[in-house]
């Protein structure tokens, strides 16, 4: 048997089902040797310690036990470590691939040795338009993140050059892991915007591809959406992201992480539910 050329990295967090199916889409559309490593981010109950107990016994995928949840980033360093495969791929538990998916990629790469992270756009279950990848740009210490509009996207071209692709739908050459490092004092958001200006502070090129998608199951989101409530996470990690790289969000953002989410979770929530009242929300653009 042909060794594995590519590790598939999973986060995965109290979402069996949609693991079991992310496993399963992996199982039937990848045709190529690969391997699977899986970072249990801390919950545990009986149904995922069987599931995940049954798949380390047999051989067939590693898991990494978390004896809590330590977010995305710092899980996703644990799962880039020790790896021989010459690419990685980085999903979310919710991430179902396409068919030949990593064949299609392979060929990207191989088109042009200056490719160093190729991510791809995903599309909610709940919406039919695609999303995924970002452009960075920083002036005077102030970055501005603008996602890409695949509205009218040219799909005869294989890919468009971008500053940053999204964390849980990427693969990524293994010698990128000399130059990107996942910062484990993230444990929600900003993760994603420093991955990114590292990216750009790299050798390498950042793409999407144009002609495969993902499915991005989020049919339930009440346990994830909880943790994404946590607003003084996102404060820690504004002002660690402030700390690491000098750069601030623009004004509004900057005061909303910087300021209005220091305030007790439950205050903020009750802000922005009156802002969702009004039309408005307080979005991740982190």
């Amino acid at each position: 048997m042909d060794d594995p050329i590519v590790t598939i990295t999973i986060v995965h967090y109290n979402k069996l089902e949609k693991l079991k199916n992310t496993i399963k889409c992996i199982e039937n559309n990848t045709e190529v040797p690969y391997k699977i490593k899986i970072y249990n981010n801390g919950h545990l109950n009986n149904k995922i310690d069987n599931y995940l107990s049954h798949l380390d016994e047999n051989g067939e995928i590693e898991i990494i036990y978390g004896n809590t949840n330590i977010g995305c980033s710092p899980a996703r360093k644990k799962l880039f470590n020790n790896i021989d495969t010459p690419f990685i791929a980085s999903l979310d538990d919710d991430m179902y691939v396409d068919d030949a998916w990593f064949e299609k990629t392979k060929n990207i790469f191989n088109s042009n040795p200056q490719l160093g992270v190729i991510g791809i756009p995903f599309v909610h279950t709940d919406e039919n338009v695609r999303s995924g990848g970002r452009n960075i740009k920083i002036s005077r210490n102030v970055v501005r993140v603008s996602d890409i509009n695949w509205t009218g996207i040219d799909d005869t071209k294989k890919y468009l050059h971008v500053d940053d692709v999204p964390a849980g739908s990427m693969v990524i050459r293994r010698e990128v892991l000399d130059e990107m490092i996942w910062d484990d004092n993230y444990f929600i958001g900003f993760d994603d915007l420093d991955k990114g200006i590292q990216l750009m502070e790299s050798e390498w090129d950042a793409v999407m591809t144009t002609d495969i998608s993902f499915t991005h199951d989020q049919t339930t989101r009440s346990d994830y959406q909880k943790t994404r409530k946590d607003f003084n996470k996102f404060h820690q990690s504004y002002c660690h992201f402030i700390e690491k790289w000098g750069y601030r969000l623009p004004i509004k953002e900057h005061f909303i992480y910087y300021y209005l989410f220091q305030l007790p979770n439950g205050a903020v929530s009750y802000l922005n539910d009156i802002r969702k009242k009004s039309g408005h929300i307080y979005r991740n653009n982190s």
